[in-house]
């Protein structure tokens, strides 16, 4: 989130906002959500806009919260909400911009976070040649994580 946090100041943004399904936010630990909100303490009263986290997002409901709120940068995890915000006339990035938690597809058009899905993989299989080399097997007591940095994408979207 610092990543794209520091892009979005680069690039002049000033009302972020968080979209995301709750489902998606407790997979993730709720680390989306608690960046944001961290960041977001950090922001003027002028410049704060509430976080959308819904159990299930419709456009109906999504489109409701855009209007009351109009944020001018939405960080959400895929791109689900630019069809629903393109169906109205909402241009991005001229009326509001759209940064992905996770870009799927390396082809330019959004912006936001590649997770280096190659990379994870790599360290994945290194990590399992090591469990075979100390001869460990089973479910851990206490889980371990493998951390690999995200990279920015510039996309056309902000």
């Amino acid at each position: 989130m610092e990543t794209i946090w520091d892009n979005l100041v680069r690039l002049g943004y000033k009302r972020p906002s968080l979209v995301i399904e709750y489902s998606n936010e407790k997979r993730a630990d709720n680390i989306p959500s608690s960046c944001f909100f961290n960041i977001q303490r950090t922001l003027s009263k002028k410049q704060y806009v509430p976080a959308l986290i819904e159990p299930s997002l419709t456009p109906e409901r999504f489109l409701k919260w855009y209007k009351q709120y109009q944020p001018d940068v939405i960080i959400s995890l895929w791109e689900m909400v630019y069809p629903w915000l393109v169906n109205v006339g909402i241009k991005v990035p001229e009326d509001v911009g759209l940064v992905l938690l996770s870009v799927r597809e390396q082809d330019g058009i959004f912006s936001g976070i590649w997770e280096n899905p190659s990379l994870i993989g790599a360290r994945a299989v290194e990590f399992l040649i090591e469990l075979i080399h100390r001869r460990e097997s089973g479910i851990p007591s206490i889980p371990s994580y493998l951390m690999v940095e995200g990279t920015w994408l510039d996309g056309t979207t902000v």
